[in-house]
């Protein structure tokens, strides 16, 4: 699956995660500021980045925010997942996660992702600069199936 690039367009945002009581992911919460958003003309969401807490979650809860977003958009707005970590491996397997349950785009800045790959480069959407000469959307699907 190759990622719709022109679905990528104007606001796109960055959502916190909420969290319930118990310090779990508060997915009645999510759900509703996702279709807050939507109703509110934003043209795509981002889950799981530097704004959605990724250091704080595991890789199985990153993995449910993740399923629950895209299962929330409903295909209405493109779904950015933030997929980076500091560690390789669970960077490439919530990229892989992303594209199977329907992502349209994984956002990474890991470094050493970007050499094992025929592209350029992952995605990344962080403002400051990387090593990486391409940023664009279109390269993290098809860089993460070569990675394997």
């Amino acid at each position: 699956m190759a990622a719709n690039v022109e679905r990528l367009r104007g606001s796109i945002v960055p959502l916190v995660t909420p969290f319930d009581e118990q310090g779990n992911i508060d997915e009645p919460t999510l759900r509703d500021l996702i279709e807050w958003q939507i109703e509110s003309g934003s043209h795509g969401i981002s889950v799981s980045g530097t704004t959605g807490e990724p250091g704080s979650l595991s890789v199985e809860e990153r993995e449910y925010l993740i399923e629950v977003a895209v299962k929330a958009a409903r295909g209405r707005v493109p779904v950015v997942v933030g997929t980076g970590s500091t560690n390789h491996q669970e960077t490439l397997r919530l990229t892989r996660f992303a594209e199977k349950v329907g992502a349209d785009a994984a956002s990474s800045s890991f470094r050493t992702t970007c050499g094992r790959t025929r592209r350029d480069c992952t995605a990344t959407f962080a403002p400051w600069p990387r090593r990486c000469r391409s940023r664009s959307s279109s390269t993290t699907f098809p860089a993460a199936r070569r990675s394997t």
